[in-house]
């Protein structure tokens, strides 16, 4: 009996201790000097992104960091969400559904507008993009579709290029102020 209560209360020491160091954050989870990223670091990280298919449409160069300030609305809400907690040289790939990066895609909206929209000189083509304004004198682009006497079809596009496109992002933290 009194082996099995050693026994016993070794067992219990060791789980005690096993869970302080977990709550306390030994075991490397909190990198060099114990700094992790938290809302208002400026963040240094390396990174590719691709989409679903594989293709990269975006990295840093070698040598070359991205640098922001987490948590602030800098970058997109869901990178700004996957890099909080994360330590000093810690490396992580995570996935940010459309959602939480550019949106989903909206359908273009086609419109026809008199030809008198435009300024007589300027030359309108089916397939060239023109710079419009909206009602706050806003640049836009808009596509010409087809040009007649009177009038003018464009199609508007404000869709970001990556609308609609889960991002996959392969980072590093190489500095945290």
């Amino acid at each position: 009996m009194r082996f099995e209560t050693k026994l016993f209360s070794l067992a219990a020491t060791v789980i005690v201790i096993f869970t302080l160091a977990v709550i306390s954050g030994c075991g490397g989870s909190e990198g060099e000097g114990g700094k992790v990223i938290a809302a208002g670091d400026t963040v240094s990280l390396t990174y590719k992104g691709t989409l679903d298919d594989g293709s990269v449409f975006d990295s840093t160069t070698t040598g070359n960091s991205f640098k922001f300030v987490a948590g602030a609305g800098q970058v997109i809400p869901g990178f700004d969400k996957a890099v909080l907690g994360m330590a000093l040289n810690e490396s992580k790939t995570f996935t940010i559904p459309d959602t939480l990066a550019y949106g989903p895609r909206n359908e273009p909206i086609h419109q026809t507008v008199p030809r008198s929209f435009f300024p007589e000189d300027m030359t309108l083509e089916a397939g060239s993009t023109i710079q419009l304004q909206n009602n706050q004198g806003q640049p836009f682009p808009g596509t010409v579709t087809e040009v007649t006497e009177d009038s003018v079809a464009l199609t508007l596009d404000n869709n970001h290029p990556l609308a609609g496109e889960n991002l996959t992002f392969e980072i590093k933290v190489v500095g945290i102020n």
